[in-house]
C-alpha cells in the first residue's frame, strides 16, 4: 500500500511538471531565436527562471503535504528525504553565494586599499593576492577600474594616483596574473579612454595569444568599433579632447594590435580614412 501511495504520488509530480517543463525550454529556445533582439532575451530567461522557481515551489510544498498526509512512517520516507536533500541543497547554495559575496567585497576592497600603500608594500600585496588578481569577479573589475581608470576632473586619478602611477600599478598587476579581458578593453579604450594603459593590456594579450592563440585573440571582436564609434564625427566640428583621446586609442590598437588595415570590413576602414586615422 504505501508503495503504491507513493507511485501515484510520483505520477502526480511528473504529470504537473511535464507543463512547467515545456514552458521553460519554450522560453529559453525562444530567448537564443535570432528573431529576438535587445534586452528581450534577457527578459525572457528571466522569466524561464520565474517558471522553475515556481515549479519548485510547487514540488516543496506537494512533498510537505505528503509528509502531513502520511504522518512519520514508511509510505512518506521518500517525500522526507527528497525535502531533506532540497534543504541541505538550498543552504550549499546559499553558503555558496555567501562566501561569493564575501570575496567580491575582499577583492573591491584590495584594488580601493592598493594606491595607499607604499610601492613596496603595494608589491607585496600584489603578490599575496593570489586568485583576487589572476581571477576576475564583478567586484574586482568595479575596485581594479574604479582605482586605475582615468579621471577626467583632474590630472590625478580618484585615489591620487599620477597617470605614470597608475600605468605602472596596472602593469604590475598583469605580470603578476591579472587577465586583459575584454571588458578591461572597453573599459580603457571606449568608457575612460587611456591609450597607454590600452597598449599595456594588448601588450600582455600578444603574450597570451603567442601561447593561446584561440583563447587570446591579440584585438576581441568588436573593440575598435566601440572606440571608433566615440571618435567623434567625421566632418562636423573638430574633436574634443575625450573624442582626440578615442582617436590616439585607436592608433595604438592599430600599431599595438598589428592590425591591418586591409583585412577590416568595409565600414571600419572608411570610417579610419575619414578620421584620419589611416589611408583608405
Amino acid at each position: 500500500m504505501p508503495t503504491r501511495t507513493w507511485r501515484r504520488d510520483a505520477r502526480i509530480l511528473l504529470l504537473t511538471t511535464l507543463p512547467f517543463a515545456l514552458v521553460v525550454g519554450g522560453l529559453m529556445l525562444a530567448a537564443q531565436s535570432p528573431w529576438v533582439g535587445g534586452w528581450e532575451p534577457l527578459t525572457l530567461v528571466i522569466y524561464a527562471v520565474g517558471v522553475a522557481a515556481l515549479w519548485a515551489a510547487m514540488v516543496v510544498c506537494y512533498l510537505v503535504w505528503i509528509v502531513i498526509r502520511e504522518g512519520w512512517q514508511a509510505s512518506s520516507l521518500p517525500a522526507a528525504v527528497l525535502l531533506v536533500l532540497i534543504a541541505a541543497g538550498a543552504g550549499a547554495w546559499g553558503f555558496s553565494a555567501w562566501a561569493e559575496e564575501r570575496a567580491c567585497q575582499r577583492a573591491f576592497a584590495f584594488y580601493g586599499d592598493l594606491p595607499a600603500l607604499t610601492a613596496d608594500a603595494r608589491r607585496t600585496a600584489i603578490r599575496e593576492a593570489g586568485r583576487m588578481v589572476t581571477r576576475s569577479s564583478i567586484c574586482g573589475v568595479q575596485g581594479l577600474t574604479d582605482t586605475l581608470l582615468p579621471h577626467t576632473a583632474s590630472a590625478t586619478g580618484e585615489h591620487g594616483l599620477s597617470d605614470e602611477e597608475r600605468w605602472g600599478l596596472l602593469a604590475e598587476l598583469l605580470d603578476a596574473g591579472l587577465p586583459p579581458e575584454q571588458h578591461l578593453l572597453f573599459m580603457f579604450g571606449a568608457y575612460r579612454p587611456d591609450p597607454e594603459a590600452v597598449r599595456l593590456l594588448l601588450a600582455r594579450r600578444a603574450w597570451l595569444n603567442a601561447r593561446n592563440p584561440d583563447d587570446w585573440p591579440v584585438i576581441p571582436d568588436g573593440t575598435l568599433r566601440d572606440v571608433l564609434d566615440r571618435a567623434g564625427s567625421c566632418n562636423g566640428p573638430p574633436p574634443d579632447s575625450e573624442e582626440e583621446r578615442h582617436r590616439a586609442v585607436a592608433r595604438v590598437i592599430l600599431e599595438s594590435g598589428g592590425v591591418e588595415a586591409a583585412t577590416l570590413p568595409v565600414p571600419t576602414r572608411e570610417r579610419l580614412a575619414c578620421l584620419g586615422l589611416t589611408a583608405e
